[in-house]
């Protein structure tokens, strides 16, 4: 209850339409779009519109991809939970690393995952 959970505060994401706004930070797009502006003052508003098209699609696909792969990057950190064999109060324990506090004493094996900042006490 004094120290909370064993785990990083999950960042907070953008919102969705901050996400679709910044696919258009692309150099590429900066020039369909300025192309489409160009056929659109030379009033060949088919091409410009198409050109448009394009440029606004590209957007919608990277920014589908994007939010696909953030969705399986949380999803994959919220699936993973590593547990931690400790001893607390002269018991042995195994605990999910969430719950380990300041003073638990964490015993490791090779291959262990570490599952919190520790100080060691023997090799």
């Amino acid at each position: 209850a004094k120290f909370g959970p064993n785990e990083l505060k999950a960042k907070k994401g953008k919102s969705p339409l901050l996400l679709f706004l910044i696919q258009f930070k692309n150099p590429l797009l900066y020039i369909l779009l300025i192309a489409g502006a160009v056929k659109a003052a030379l009033d060949s508003w088919a091409e410009a519109i198409v050109i448009w098209a394009a440029a606004v699609l590209n957007a919608v696909i990277a920014f589908t991809q994007e939010a696909k792969a953030e969705s399986a990057i949380s999803s994959l950190a919220s699936a993973v939970t590593t547990r931690a064999l400790v001893r607390r109060n002269g018991q042995m324990v195994q605990l999910p690393s969430r719950e380990l506090v300041p003073g638990d004493v964490v015993l490791l094996a090779s291959g262990d995952k570490v599952p919190a900042d520790l100080r060691l006490l023997r090799s």
